[in-house]
């Protein structure tokens, strides 16, 4: 893994290095699946992330949040390879946040206006966690690595935690009997 000096980088290359892993890994049968996200199968998980990261990279790259929400909807097409669109994307996200100076610029989002480094808070919550439904729709028991589990409780329990306020999240209590990993996925509305 790369080093850098901004940890949410870090943890940016090792999320979206797992979860183009897991995409890859979905056999042709597997995409009609359901996932704990009741609503949605693995395909349509799938797209909602895909569809994060088109999002991203538009608001990047200077688009509105609603330019760019409208941009990612119709990028959706029958007969879209979604294993490959997913590691596109992912990479093109990755290495976009990756660019200097992009954590610290300002850009439009449905949020509200954000800087770079919030936006890329918000899409790692996202990453991390869909990549466990996806896990544990493929593969249950499904679990976050220790790592990713650390630095989302932390910047979830971080005074005015964005992610936590714009996921509507309740902040998860240590203490409270259940260990780390199943705090975290009941901060999602996710059971074990």
């Amino acid at each position: 893994m790369k080093m850098f000096e901004n940890s949410d980088l870090e943890v940016l290359y090792r999320v979206s290095d797992l979860w183009q892993e897991t995409v890859f890994a979905i056999g042709d049968d597997q995409w009609g699946l359901p996932t704990p996200c009741t609503e949605w199968d693995i395909g349509q998980l799938v797209d909602h992330v895909i569809g994060g990261n088109w999002f991203t990279i538009a608001i990047l790259e200077g688009q509105s949040a609603d330019t760019a929400m409208a941009s990612a909807i119709s990028s959706f097409t029958a007969g879209l390879d979604r294993a490959a669109t997913a590691a596109t994307t992912t990479r093109a996200q990755r290495d976009l946040l990756g660019t200097a100076g992009m954590l610290d610029g300002r850009y439009s989002h449905t949020a509200g206006e954000l800087t770079g480094g919030d936006v890329l808070r918000l899409r790692l919550h996202d990453l991390i966690i869909h990549h466990w439904d996806l896990g544990q729709a493929l593969h249950p028991p499904a679990m976050i690595d220790d790592d990713l589990v650390s630095w989302a409780l932390s910047d979830l329990a971080a005074p005015d935690s964005l992610p936590a306020t714009h996921f509507e999240l309740p902040v998860p209590a240590p203490g409270d009997g259940r260990d780390r990993h199943t705090r975290l996925l009941a901060a999602f509305g996710r059971r074990t």
